[in-house]
Parts: C-alpha cells; structure tokens; sequence
C-alpha cells in the first residue's frame, strides 16, 4: 500500500497522470487493494493512448442514435472502415482523434472510466471492452 501511495503522491494534478502500465510500474499488482487504488489513479488520466484507441471496440452513435451496423474498430496500422465512407487513415494526436476529415476530441467517460470520441457532437464514439 505503500507503493501506491507514493503514486498517488508522484501525480497531485488529476488532470496530469501518464498512462500506467506494467513498464511504467516498479512491480504488477501484488493484491487486489493495489490494483483498484492503480485503476483509481490511471482514471484520472485524461489523453488516451493509441494502445487504447486500438484495444477498444466503439459503439458509433449518430445524431443520438445509436449504428445498428455494429462496433467499430480503429486497427495498428493508422486505418479505420466505415460502412459508408470505407477505408480512412486515422491519427491520435494529443486529446484529438483525426480521421475522414475529422477532428473529433476524445475525453474520459467518467461513470464507466472508458472513453469518448466526439462527446456531444453529431458523430460520437463511445469505448466496448474488447473481447479477449
């Protein structure tokens, strides 16, 4: 627990937390307490990473309406598919996602600690946990 909280420490802007993952960790979780207070911290983070962007699936929603088309999945190699559009290169750049012309920003969804992709405008990515 100590560990964790000199974590919490390292990151006193909420705002200002990198991504956590194992390369950047002394040590994994060594118990179920250290791992919920490492997901507390990693909640804060407010840029989301490109492994990110590619691990999720994305549920589209359309001027509030949600695709019936299915999830939509952004792969490693920069490209996306639309149903209507096609192939596009898409690329993360900070809090902004950019792709099929768009520049859409991408901010933490806070009751369920995924994302959002273009939050409150016509189009709107909403993150899937992928399955494993």
């Amino acid at each position: 627990a100590a560990y964790c909280v000199d974590l919490i420490r390292q990151f006193p802007n909420a705002h200002n937390v990198p991504a956590l993952n194992m390369g950047s960790l002394l040590h994994e979780p060594t118990s179920w307490k250290e791992a919920y207070i490492l997901a507390e911290i990693d909640s804060r983070r407010r840029v989301m990473t490109r492994e990110e962007l590619i691990h999720f699936k994305w549920q589209l929603v359309y001027d509030g309406s949600p695709s019936r088309l299915g999830l939509r999945q952004f792969d490693a190699n920069g490209m996306y598919w639309s149903p209507y559009m096609g192939m596009c290169e898409w690329v993360l750049r900070g809090e902004y996602l950019m792709f099929a012309g768009m520049s859409l920003h991408v901010q933490r969804n806070e009751k369920s600690w995924g994302w959002v992709i273009g939050g409150g405008q016509r189009t709107e990515y909403r993150s899937v946990e992928a399955d494993h």
